[in-house]
């Protein structure tokens, strides 16, 4: 029945609800569904991601200072001028060494004249190997040929270097700046529009633009350089010459609007499907589960044929920019050879020469000059969106916000008060804490319980500052913790998770990731924690590896690792978030023993899952819709009948001899382990 009503409703659980009875195959009506899931996800995922706030010549000055600053872009333009110049240079003197010819023309021309002779001017210029000059002419040539190729190199390597800094320093900001940022940011931002600019956005800067900026910088000076060869030839082609930029520009700016545009575009549907990927990788069992792979294949295609389209599109705009440019190339061809025609007879062959194997190189080279330029400014907004992160994301921590500079070994008492406290996870959210007020004792062991979304959690994300507090106080031991540094608030607090992290590495790497401490005290730890006996058996002892996420480990093992992470830290004040949650009722009671046993000095706040875990603290913290509904000994409020923990306690099969027998069992000393923890599995029942 309540699939069939489910069914009714097209609700999105449906196709999972119906499993294996599913066709493979979507029906149209699916289809539709789908196709409207995919439209609201792009739409999502797209959203404020075309507009960029550091676009168009101020993203070329910060990246400009990001690669090196302005005298050292300017070090590397003065290198392509110098490079250009070069090449130009070997042009322009063999055209001077042909019209030298052996180095008799002028006595030739006045010995014709005199004798009223008619010669070629060939028989009047002599072969060039004739020249008394010739090891002059060689000697020149080889070195402009060895000071092109060297000025090339270094051309080369500044260029790289000035782009690959660029991108760099750029990756280095980005990364501080999402390190950095609030927990909001992580929350409204999917991790596809995060992992596009470390990924796609990056392997644009890292791979592509260093060619590109060689190439259209450097072929810019070149056709430059050949116009203006030509203009000498031929003044009067400088008129024309205006005339023919004039249109470039034109075409340049007004197809290149459109390039760019789809380059924009083709960047920012890359997004869905980098999300899609990740989000399909980690639910991977659940999806093989369910047999659901043929939907999200479906749903895969579909995100990846909106950017394969927009990636054809930007590449059809590109050819279509490049036609328009080879058309200018071509009527200037065609005007060169009439000037060449019209002017014969003034000019020697060899600068007739020169003119137009210059203006044939330049023409046929324009348009792809131009395309490379139209893609590298598409390129760019790769550029503009790394800055979006890099130089405009919001901060955790402003530097004005440090106010105040706790003493060393802050704090000493571990003493919590909570006053007034008003906390919204979203400006336009509806409040989690709603004047929020207690006090926590030296040393004292406080237990939160409550029901799902009463702000259980939110008390600990309070204390560490992941969220900021909208009216209110939270002090320690005397100090404002929002009048001080993030790293002195949370270097200070032990947090132990419900889902343990470990990181690739060591085991020694995990327990002390900033080797603060010695080896001895690391031993100690594991010792502590009962995890000595195991990390001995490998041969490599501390240093025994640690794959990714901790899989060679198990959950209980892996949250033993964590304890003793915070047993070495030494903290004053230790925060569990439903740490053994997840785990079997013996290793819940084994981690419950070291608790008590290492941190009886400390103040420990703990999120209860299971009601057992805090039978036997101090004072119990009822949380419900973001208030304070009591906060008592677990005596006391067991003997209150109207409280909220007793019933829950009661709900759970619990009375209250079974919680004073579970609290006798973990504080008469000598107690059996192996009772105690029966003891506990039969209050869980």
């Amino acid at each position: 029945k309540e699939n069939e009503e489910l069914e009714k409703q097209n609700g999105d659980v449906n196709p999972i609800i119906q499993g294996r009875k599913t066709s493979d195959t979507p029906s149209p009506r699916k289809r539709s569904k789908a196709t409207e899931e995919l439209e609201n996800m792009v739409q999502k995922l797209t959203e404020d991601d075309t507009n960029y706030k550091f676009a168009g010549i101020k993203s070329y000055i910060i990246y400009i200072k990001s690669a090196g600053g302005y005298c050292f872009a300017l070090a590397v333009f003065v290198a392509f001028l110098a490079f250009v110049f070069s090449q130009i240079f070997t042009k322009v003197w063999l055209q001077h060494w042909i019209d030298s010819g052996d180095g008799l023309y002028d006595d030739r021309k006045k010995n014709a004249t005199e004798t009223n002779d008619t010669l070629s001017e060939y028989e009047l210029r002599g072969y060039v190997n004739e020249n008394p000059d010739l090891h002059l002419y060689l000697i020149v040539l080889l070195f402009s040929v060895i000071a092109s190729y060297l000025i090339g190199m270094a051309k080369g390597f500044l260029s790289t270097r000035l782009v690959l800094w660029g991108a760099s320093r750029l990756h280095g900001q980005m990364f501080d700046r999402v390190i950095g940022s609030p927990i909001g940011f992580f929350d409204r931002t999917p991790s596809g529009k995060i992992l596009n600019r470390f990924s796609k956005d990056m392997d644009e800067l890292d791979a592509r633009m260093p060619f590109f900026v060689e190439f259209v910088v450097q072929s810019g000076l070149f056709v430059i350089a050949n116009f203006l060869v030509v203009c000498f030839v031929y003044p009067i082609f400088s008129v024309g010459l205006l005339v023919i930029f004039a249109v470039m520009i034109f075409l340049d700016v007004w197809l290149n609007y459109g390039v760019r545009e789809t380059k924009r575009l083709e960047v920012v549907l890359k997004t869905p499907v980098i999300h899609h990927l990740q989000s399909s990788m980690g639910g991977l069992s659940i999806i093989r589960t369910f047999s659901r792979q043929d939907n999200f294949k479906i749903r895969f295609s579909n995100y990846l044929n909106r950017h394969l389209s927009a990636e054809t599109v930007f590449r059809f705009a590109a050819r279509w920019f490049t036609v328009r440019i080879e058309f200018v190339g071509l009527f200037t061809i065609v005007g060169t050879i009439l000037l060449a025609v019209l002017f014969r007879g003034r000019v020697s062959s060899a600068m007739v020469g020169l003119a137009l194997a210059s203006i044939y190189t330049v023409c046929t080279f324009v348009p792809f000059v131009l395309r490379m330029k139209s893609e590298l400014q598409a390129r760019f907004i790769s550029v503009e969106r790394i800055l979006e992160y890099s130089e405009d994301l919001e901060q955790e921590e402003s530097d004005d916000s440090v106010l105040v500079k706790p003493p060393e070994k802050w704090p000493q008492e571990g003493k919590i008060d909570f006053e007034g406290v008003t906390l919204r996870y979203k400006d336009d959210a509806s409040l989690v804490f709603n004047g929020v007020s207690f006090s926590i004792k030296s040393n004292e062991k406080i237990g939160i319980v409550g029901r799902t979304g009463a702000g259980k959690t939110s008390v600990l994300s309070t204390l560490l500052r992941l969220y900021p507090i909208e009216n209110g106080k939270v002090i320690i031991d005397g100090i404002d913790i929002s009048q001080i540094s993030l790293q002195d608030l949370r270097s200070s607090i032990a947090v132990i998770p419900q889902d343990p992290v470990l990181f690739q590495g060591t085991v020694r790497y995990n327990i002390d990731p900033f080797d603060e401490y010695s080896d001895s005290e690391v031993w100690s730890v594991l010792e502590s924690s009962q995890l000595k006996n195991c990390i001995e058996r490998d041969e490599k002892r501390l240093f025994a590896a640690v794959s990714a996420n901790g899989d060679n480990f198990s959950v209980g093992e892996k949250q033993l690792i964590c304890l003793c992470r915070a047993m070495l830290r030494k903290n004053k004040i230790l925060l569990l978030d439903e740490a053994t949650a997840s785990l079997d009722i013996e290793t819940d009671f084994k981690i419950q023993k070291i608790i008590r046993e290492a941190f009886s000095a400390c103040t420990v706040i703990t999120v209860a899952h299971r009601l057992n875990t805090v039978a036997n603290y101090d004072r119990i913290l009822v949380m419900d819709s973001g208030k304070v509904i009591e906060f008592d000994s677990p005596e006391e409020l067991m003997k209150q009948e109207n409280s909220m923990f007793r019933k829950m306690v009661e709900a759970s099969g619990v009375t209250l001899t079974n919680v004073q027998t579970v609290q006798q069992s973990q504080e008469i000393p000598g107690t059996n382990d192996t009772q105690a923890s029966n003891t506990e599995e039969s209050v869980d029942k």
